[in-house]
């Protein structure tokens, strides 16, 4: 064998020997009765970073005294330290970025610095040239071991305490991600983890702590990779019915549930011209219509939620028009707008017989004593709600699983959600009672955050002097809401475009015409376009151009998953 020959072949044994070496080496498995082989954890001291927005008032000092706290809790639970970052929320999203920017650019050139040494030895053995004396042809990567030694050290009571790692500066473990387009694009661009095999493991208790739906809206493309802070959902649009002038023209209330039901009433009070008093509060729409359009804005084509729903088969693609409440709501509206009957909407100050207003729980209960009040439509989880703030792990951080440990004590530990959220006790806020409940009452503003930013809000103080139970509102709303049948699904795609486009524009002249037309047109003109659509076809191919036919079998197989 020829000099060369020789360096090669030697070139290419030093490349391969790391790998053999290392099978069946240097691990702590062991063999089980059945043959299989298990790996047993070793849990080693560890540092993750957690980044938060918060208020402007925050100091530094503050938020070490909160980390300080927070390790107490999470050393003690998984040997877990955290390195707490807040950042003002006017500047959270620019940090953020600025960080994975950064982290990704030192990535990228470790990776090719890496890969010129690689190419660079190949060259010298094919070459041969040979190492001097104490130099490695190839060096060796240097790896964290996960079997030595813990590190301690004594402190000034003699106590052996854990030295804990300081986070590298190319690590970002845990981060709130703000937004449903911030989202889309992390996971898009390989920024985030997906968390559901350690959702299923350690964080599988988050699946009693967190509302389902918060879970459903979540997913992309199957997979699941943020943790959203469980609050409430949407709001109710409430139907208000007036109690002294129902019993006072001799009304059944029972009667009275819906807003369509409302019309002879909303009809006689307005006849009555009573003073003081407006028949119908302001417009109306159709309860708990979602459209299917470019931007969710009103289309010819949508759906109708007519209560909690888990699948997309109450809200199926169709014409809104061919709904059973749009067209009725729609021409009742008209003829109450005609006669004078319709107010401002705006409710303060205000007698009604009717209105329709948006609020939650708590403001049922306050109108309850003057107003028999039934549900017009029930609260719609949108992304914007499952989006508000949601904790994700970055494919930057030193450990998913340990982080993911984290998220799930955040949003299942009261103890460790209240220091995150209010601070250290009695530095930040003291525990005082109100009416017999147990509150809390803020010391002072050097820590203050956004209670939907530190995670399950649920699971600590509604605000200062509100005690926990207050949360019961909050929580029959989430049971209440129902999800958005549409979102998640990203069926807008850069070869249907036009066709949303010319929905849009058709929509928009639908829309336009209708409004136009009198109390006595507006229900033949709405029955005609109902006709009108269905002869277009069930998908709305005839707006589609002659050249349309992959668009309109990409939009059969849309409706297809709608239906399924």
């Amino acid at each position: 064998m020829n000099k060369k020959l020789f360096c090669i072949v030697m070139c290419l044994f030093m490349l391969v020997m790391p790998i053999l070496s290392s099978c069946g080496a240097g691990d702590d498995s062991a063999e089980t009765g059945d043959g299989t082989t298990t790996v047993e954890e070793v849990r080693k001291p560890m540092t993750l970073s957690l980044w938060i927005p918060t208020n402007d008032t925050t100091t530094d000092d503050a938020v070490k005294r909160v980390e300080t706290e927070i390790n107490k809790l999470t050393q003690a639970k998984y040997d877990t330290a955290i390195e707490l970052h807040a950042v003002k929320s006017r500047e959270y999203q620019e940090v953020i970025d600025a960080k994975i920017k950064a982290i990704d650019d030192v990535k990228q050139a470790a990776a090719e610095a890496k890969e010129s040494q690689r190419l660079q030895e190949i060259e010298d053995a094919i070459n041969c040239v040979i190492p001097e004396d104490g130099e490695d042809v190839i060096e060796a990567e240097a790896l964290e071991s996960d079997t030595g030694a813990v590190e301690t050290e004594v402190n000034e009571f003699g106590q052996k305490i854990t030295i804990y790692p300081e986070v590298a500066d190319d690590q970002l473990d845990i981060f709130l991600i703000k937004g449903y387009d911030k989202y889309l694009g992390y996971v898009k661009d390989e920024l985030v983890e997906a968390l559901d095999t350690d959702l299923n493991d350690v964080g599988k208790k988050l699946y009693s702590y967190i509302y389902p739906t918060f879970f459903t809206l979540a997913k992309f493309e199957g997979q699941t990779y943020c943790v959203p802070n469980n609050h409430a959902l949407g709001k109710y649009q409430l139907l208000l019915v007036n109690k002294e002038l129902v019993e006072q023209y001799d009304y059944d209330p029972d009667e009275l549930t819906t807003f369509l039901d409302c019309e002879d009433f909303i009809n006689d009070i307005g006849s009555q011209n009573l003073p003081g008093v407006t028949p119908l509060l302001g417009k109306v729409d159709s309860a708990n219509m979602v459209y299917f359009s470019n931007d969710g804005n009103w289309s010819i084509i949508g759906g109708q939620i007519k209560g909690p729903v888990t699948n997309s088969e109450e809200a199926e693609p169709a014409s809104v028009l061919q709904t059973t409440d749009f067209r009725p709501t729609f021409c009742m509206m008209t003829k109450l707008l005609s006669k004078g009957y319709v107010g401002d909407g705006n409710p303060e100050g205000k007698k009604f017989a009717v209105g329709v207003i948006e609020g939650d729980a708590r403001t049922m209960e306050e109108y309850s004593e003057d107003y028999y009040v039934n549900i017009h439509a029930v609260p719609v989880g949108d992304v914007d709600d499952v989006f508000e703030s949601a904790f994700a792990v970055s494919t930057y951080s030193k450990n998913v699983k340990r982080s993911m440990e984290i998220i799930t004590y955040l949003n299942t530990d009261e103890t460790l959600r209240t220091i995150l959220q209010y601070g250290v006790e009695g530095v930040n806020w003291s525990k005082q009672k109100v009416n017999g409940e147990d509150t809390i009452k803020i010391l002072n503003d050097t820590y203050s955050m956004n209670i939907v930013d530190t995670g399950n809000v649920y699971l600590t103080y509604p605000g200062e002097g509100i005690p926990m139970s207050d949360w019961k509102y909050s929580m029959q709303q989430n049971l209440d809401s129902a999800p958005n049948p549409y979102v998640g699904f990203e069926f807008i795609t850069e070869e249907n475009e036009p066709f949303f486009n010319d929905l849009a524009k058709k929509s928009a002249s639908v829309y336009q015409e209708i409004h136009g037309l009198s109390a006595d047109r507006v229900d033949k003109r709405t029955s005609e376009l109902a006709r009108q659509y269905i002869q277009d076809s069930t998908v709305g191919a005839g707006l589609l151009s002659e050249d349309s036919e992959d668009l309109t079998e990409t939009l059969i197989f849309l409706y297809k998953q709608f239906v399924k």
